[in-house]
């Protein structure tokens, strides 16, 4: 097997970790969680985004967090919040527009009773409720007092200016050459903007070089400039970041979406993660795909800013193996990130 070892050497980026790998990285990886993870819980239910904190809290002393996404997380949390009371009030006023011009008037529709109009209103008041939750969060915000305690003493240290002005510069290099992460947000940010994820990724690179320790980086972006993406299916994260991680640090490097990492996370802190859960979070994600890309579709005129957005790649099926962290012969191709 030396031809294997030698290949595997001379090629990490193409071999997926073995089931020994897998489970080093879960018992003893440092987690560097990206910021679109923190901020997509605002659109989940409270169950799973208190489940989603639940399972990040178990594993604090393993968590670590690059400036870089802890400022976009800080930056876009009340735009979060803002696009999710929007959600609710755009719906609001749809239902009770309905309501006003085609079930108040007796005669459109005889057939439904009061009981059923009682049923009606219920989901209009729920939206309400739900969008006067969220406008509380201005006020006080339980989750970002959890995820602020979560992060203390995670957040890698800021940059000067001088070593950001170098890290753009990279940045820069490396688009050019469409060298991973980052290139693919610079038709939609603008190349200054863009540059926020290679930072990011510098920062995970330098974490785990100080902690010299296999890592796992959670993210939302499935963006092809993170993942390996052929044919519409996941394969994995981009081989150059794996082979660049090998490189720098020495360790093994894997990633995940918030979905496959609940899941495998709950494997690994032997508590069970009910599947309507992780399957929430994977619906989501594959709403704001669908979102995304019916903006790219529309005309110049009609696309409105999609940043901030985290799409997800369509669904597609795994060729991989159950038994391996990761791995899901049944998962969509949101599982795989």
């Amino acid at each position: 097997m030396l031809w294997y070892h030698e290949m595997k050497g001379t090629f990490p980026g193409f071999y997926r970790p073995t089931k020994e790998e897998f489970a080093t990285l879960w018992r003893s990886g440092i987690i560097c969680v990206d910021a679109n993870v923190l901020l997509n819980m605002y659109a989940y239910s409270e169950t799973t985004r208190d489940k989603l904190l639940s399972l990040l809290e178990a594993l604090k002393e393993r968590l670590q967090m690059p400036h870089q996404f802890a400022l976009e997380y800080q930056r876009n949390r009340v735009k979060a919040i803002m696009e999710q009371i929007k959600n609710c009030a755009d719906v609001e006023k749809q239902l009770r527009h309905l309501y006003e011009n085609q079930f108040e008037p007796k005669l459109k529709h005889p057939f439904l009773n009061d009981e059923m109009l009682t049923d009606f209103n219920k989901i209009r008041d729920a939206l309400c409720n739900s969008r006067k939750n969220l406008e509380a969060l201005f006020t006080f915000d339980p989750y970002h007092d959890r995820v602020t305690t979560l992060f203390e003493g995670k957040v890698g240290k800021a940059p000067t200016s001088e070593e950001l002005r170098k890290l753009h510069e990279v940045a820069k290099e490396r688009f050019a050459a469409q060298v991973p992460p980052g290139y693919a947000d610079v038709k939609d940010k603008g190349e200054a903007d863009a540059y926020g994820d290679y930072v990011g990724w510098a920062q995970v690179l330098s974490l785990a070089k100080e902690a010299t320790s296999p890592t796992i980086l959670v993210t939302d972006d499935a963006k092809n400039d993170w993942w390996q993406i052929l044919s519409e299916r996941t394969i994995g994260p981009r081989p150059e970041l794996v082979a660049e991680f090998k490189a720098v640090v020495g360790q093994q490097f894997y990633m995940y979406s918030s979905p496959q990492f609940m899941k495998w996370a709950g494997n690994a802190l032997d508590s069970r993660i009910e599947e309507g859960i992780i399957q929430e979070v994977r619906d989501k994600l594959e709403e704001q795909q669908r979102s995304v890309s019916e903006m790219k579709a529309s005309p110049p005129d009609r696309v409105s800013d999609a940043k901030g957005t985290t799409p997800i790649s369509e669904e597609a099926p795994s060729p991989s193996k159950p038994d391996v962290p990761g791995e899901d012969p049944k998962a969509s191709a949101t599982d795989f990130k």
